[in-house]
């Protein structure tokens, strides 16, 4: 074995079509044949004690350290009492959030871009209180994230902010070794927390005609709606691949050659896609134009008239 390098400790599970997933401690992900991955488990520098190829893959992916940063660990799955009533409780929140939005919307209307800018306030306070409940919703949406992927106590958890991008991520790449309704639960955690507070807030415009309920309302969609943009890395993609057991569709998606069973989750990959894209078609018809429009009013009404 190399002097100078130590094969990580290594996470694997078996997916659905067969292959392996395997992961270490801030690695990326690989998918292997089942004697490399068991391989790997063990320690088993044969992988690559003759092979420069295979040696190089697993450094830049993550998977070989310096002796000094040996003891790297990701956070273990939790299968206990506790965890089950959380797990199922935040699903349960988020069946109750869905059923009471289905009676509540037609009642109410879904409030659209325009709807965000209100021409009896004043811009600036408008634009505060949007940047304050974007901020703090998406904190919020992160955090959940964090609890139910168990990342809060470890070093690489936290929230990593991408000011150039104006958004907050929460490594998750762990859970692929972890069973499927621990690994659907780290990744609707999110979801589910934009999902209750829009449902809080559009029972409250039942009773209360409140500017800022309709406003947060209308972000809380946007946002909502955002994630299952199927085609671009957010949370819907990931559920995407979660539920077709297949992390690697996406790149697989690219290729043409491929296995029976490949063919099968890429078909269906493709058809993710295309909804991906009429919802962001949505987003830039139903709130995105409108937004711009009623900001332009807003102007004109209360500025330059």
């Amino acid at each position: 074995m190399s002097c100078d390098f130590l094969i990580k400790q290594i996470y694997a599970r078996k997916l659905k079509n067969g292959n392996w997933v395997v992961l270490a401690a801030n690695s990326d992900i690989l998918v292997v044949d089942e004697a490399t991955a068991k391989s790997l488990v063990q320690s088993d520098d044969s992988v690559y004690r003759h092979d420069d190829e295979a040696k190089n893959l697993l450094k830049e992916s993550g998977f070989l350290t310096e002796l000094s940063d040996y003891n790297q660990f990701i956070p273990d799955e939790k299968i206990c009492l506790k965890w089950k009533i959380l797990r199922y409780g935040l699903i349960s929140i988020g069946m109750v959030s869905f059923i009471i939005m289905l009676i509540v919307t037609p009642l109410i209307g879904i409030p659209n871009g325009s709807s965000i800018i209100p021409n009896n306030v004043p811009l600036w306070i408008t634009i505060i209180f949007m940047l304050f409940f974007s901020a703090s919703t998406t904190l919020l949406h992160e955090l959940m994230h964090m609890i139910y992927a168990r990342t809060w106590s470890f070093k690489t958890g936290g929230i990593h902010l991408r000011v150039k991008k104006a958004t907050a991520v929460v490594s998750m790449t762990h859970i692929w070794v972890w069973s499927f309704l621990t690994r659907f639960s780290a990744l609707i955690a999110g979801i589910i927390s934009d999902l209750f507070l829009l449902t809080c807030f559009s029972c409250a415009q039942l009773f209360f005609d409140n500017w800022m309920l309709i406003t947060a309302s209308s972000i809380l969609w946007m946002r909502i709606l955002w994630q299952f943009g199927f085609h671009r890395n957010c949370d819907g993609q990931l559920i995407a691949m979660t539920v077709l057991d297949n992390p690697m569709v996406a790149i697989d998606s690219n290729y043409i050659n491929s296995n029976d069973e490949k063919n099968k989750d890429i078909q269906i990959w493709k058809k993710l896609k295309i909804i991906g894209c009429v919802i962001d078609m949505i987003l830039f018809l139903f709130w995105l134009v409108p937004f711009i429009i009623s900001i332009v009013n807003y102007v004109k009404i209360n500025i330059l008239l």
